[in-house]
C-alpha cells in the first residue's frame, strides 16, 4: 500500500496547519501540486536502461485511488514504455499503454487508455473535489503529445476517442424546471415554482471526441433522459481551461419525466441550452424563447379553434341556418 501524496510539496508551502484558506484561493488538491512540479527530466530519462515490472496492492496518487495496479516498464536510449498498465479503481477498471520518446530535442508522448465501467461521481470527487457528474462511464482515447512541462504537453495534445455514461446525472443543469418554465411561457401562466434539486437525470449519453491543440471538440453527443432526448456539440479547451456547449434537449411524450405533465404539453419542441465559461464556474443558459417561436403559433391556433367549436355549439341549428344565409346573401350582393 503507498500513498504517494505524501510525497508531493503541499499546493501552498506558506499555508500553516488551522489558517482558514484565502476567500479567493482555489481548492488546492494533490492533483494540483503535482501538475505545478511536472516537468520531464529529460536527461537522466535518456541515460536509463530498465526493464522492471511493478506491482501494487493499493495505491493513492494525485488524489485518486487505485487497487492491484501492475505497471511493466522497459526503457533503453530514450524511449520507453509502459505496457501493460492495469488497475482497478471506482468500480471498474483501467487498462493503458505509455510511449515516450525523449532522443530528440522536443521528448514526444503517445498514450493509448480505456477505462471500463468507472463510477464518475467518485472519481470526480476525488480528483477536482467536486461531483460535476455522477454514473457509470466507459472511454477510450489514443492521444500525443510533445513537450517537456505540463503545459506544453497540454497545448500540443491531440487524438481522439470515445465515451459513454449510462445512469448518471449531470449537475447544474435542471431539465425538469426548464421544461415547467417553457410550459408556463407558453401557455401565459405565472413562473413555475423552483425545484430543490439542481441536476439532470439521464440514462445514457454517448459520443465521439478529437483533439487538437489543447482543444477537445465533440460534434456527436447523443443521449436520453427522462421526458427528453438531447444532442449536443461544442468545445472544451484544456489550456484555457473554459468551455463552450450548446446542448439541444427535444421534448417527447411523457408525463412521468423530468417536467412531469408540463413535458406532455411541449412534445417534439427542441429547447437550446448553451453551457459556457470557466471549468470551475460554467454558466447554463436555456433560450425558452428561441424554442416556442413555433410552438406559440400552434397554441394560439388551438385556441381559436376551441373558441369556434365552443361556439357552434352554443348555437341552435335554427340560428346556425340563419347565419349561414345571412352570410351567402351577402356574398352575391
Amino acid at each position: 500500500q503507498l500513498d504517494a501524496d505524501r510525497y508531493w510539496p503541499p499546493a501552498n508551502p506558506a499555508a500553516r496547519a488551522g489558517d482558514p484558506p484565502a476567500a479567493a484561493a482555489p481548492v488546492a488538491t494533490p492533483a494540483t501540486a503535482a501538475a505545478a512540479a511536472a516537468t520531464l527530466p529529460v536527461e537522466p530519462l535518456r541515460k536509463l536502461d530498465v526493464d522492471a515490472t511493478v506491482r501494487v496492492g493499493r495505491l493513492k496518487a494525485a488524489g485518486l485511488r487505485v487497487a492491484d495496479l501492475l505497471v511493466t516498464l522497459r526503457g533503453k536510449g530514450g524511449e520507453l514504455r509502459l505496457n501493460p498498465a492495469t488497475a482497478k479503481l471506482y468500480g471498474g477498471a483501467y487498462a493503458g499503454d505509455a510511449q515516450l520518446d525523449v532522443t530528440s530535442a522536443l521528448p514526444r508522448l503517445a498514450l493509448h487508455d480505456r477505462f471500463t465501467a468507472i463510477q464518475l461521481g467518485p472519481l470526480l470527487q476525488d480528483a477536482t473535489g467536486k461531483q460535476p457528474a455522477t454514473g457509470t462511464a466507459t472511454l477510450e482515447a489514443r492521444l500525443h503529445a510533445a513537450g517537456s512541462d505540463r503545459d506544453a504537453l497540454v497545448a500540443s495534445l491531440g487524438g481522439d476517442g470515445q465515451f459513454a455514461v449510462k445512469d448518471g446525472a449531470l449537475a447544474g443543469v435542471d431539465l425538469g424546471q426548464i421544461l415547467r418554465d417553457a410550459a408556463a411561457l407558453l401557455h401565459g401562466r405565472p413562473a413555475a415554482a423552483r425545484g430543490t434539486g439542481d441536476k439532470s437525470d439521464f440514462s445514457e449519453v454517448a459520443g465521439t471526441f478529437q483533439v487538437a491543440n489543447g482543444v477537445v471538440r465533440n460534434r456527436d453527443l447523443a443521449g436520453k433522459a427522462p421526458a427528453v432526448r438531447f444532442r449536443g456539440a461544442g468545445e472544451a479547451s484544456l489550456v484555457a481551461e473554459h468551455l463552450d456547449y450548446l446542448l439541444t434537449a427535444t421534448v417527447v411524450e411523457s408525463r412521468t419525466g423530468q417536467g412531469g405533465k408540463e413535458a406532455a404539453e411541449l412534445k417534439g419542441v427542441e429547447i437550446p441550452i448553451r453551457i459556457s465559461g470557466p471549468f470551475a464556474t460554467p454558466e447554463v443558459h436555456p433560450d425558452l424563447r428561441a424554442a416556442l417561436k413555433g410552438q406559440a403559433g400552434k397554441v394560439v391556433g388551438q385556441r381559436v379553434e376551441k373558441e369556434v367549436q365552443k361556439r357552434l355549439k352554443d348555437k341552435v341549428p335554427e340560428q346556425l341556418q340563419h347565419d349561414l344565409q345571412d352570410s351567402l346573401k351577402g356574398l352575391f350582393r
